[in-house]
Formats: C-alpha cells, structure tokens, sequence
C-alpha cells in the first residue's frame, strides 16, 4: 500500500514538471544564469532564452489592466510579467529602483522580456555582467 502511494506520488511529481511547473521551480530557487543592469539587459538578454536572470532598472510604469498578466515596465524596455501576483507589482512605485528576477522569452517582435517574472530583495547579492 505504502509503495503505491509513493509511485503515484512520484508520478505527479514528475507529470507537475514535465507540465511547465518547472519553470516556476526555476524561478523561485533556481540561482540566475547572469545578472544585469537595464542599460545593457535588452542587448545581452536574449541569449539567455528559457533561462532565469536578474534586472536591476527602474520602474517606468505598472499596467494592470489585465489582471492575469501584471506588467512592471523597466527603463530601455524590459518588460516584466508578474502574471497573476498584482499585489506584487503595484508594490513598486514609478522611479523606485527594483531588481526583478525571471524567465526570459521573446515576444511576438522577437524583443525580449521576462516572463513570469517576481521582485528580488534588494539586498540580495547582484554582480551585473
């Protein structure tokens, strides 16, 4: 009975990963791939497709107008999808400085963005490349 239990427990384990959970697992704990400054994130960042980054920039604007799709607006462009997590992104204040951890993606004009996308403590060690 036991051993059942644990079989089906590691299936649905492994079926949450392999149906894009990982993704929020990258994002939570996995340690960024590069850390960057916003003035030169738009140029660099598209190399790391698919991987976790940090950006350190300031807000230029929040759009919640979608409340499934929140988005914090950086300076030089980078946009950030806080999905879902309004609370989150509304948090911030125009022309505070943030750095915002998240998944790189392109849109659909090939520039990229982070998506999702969450605050990191300021206090956290940033070394931008």
């Amino acid at each position: 009975m036991v051993l059942k239990f644990l079989v089906a427990v590691f299936f649905l384990f492994s079926v949450g990963l392999a149906g894009g959970c990982g993704q929020g697992w990258k994002l939570d704990y996995g340690e960024p791939a590069a850390q960057f400054l916003t003035s030169s994130a738009p140029q660099q960042i598209a190399e790391y497709v698919g991987a976790k980054v940090s950006i350190k920039g300031v807000v230029i604007s929040v759009d919640d107008a979608d409340p499934q799709n929140v988005w914090l607006v950086l300076d030089h462009g980078i946009r950030c999808n806080f999905r879902n997590f309004k609370k989150a992104a509304t948090a911030h204040e125009v022309g505070e400085v943030v750095i915002v951890d998240g998944i790189v993606r392109l849109d659909d004009t090939a520039q990229p963005m982070l998506d999702p996308a969450f605050s990191r403590d300021m206090t956290a060690p940033f070394n931008p490349q």
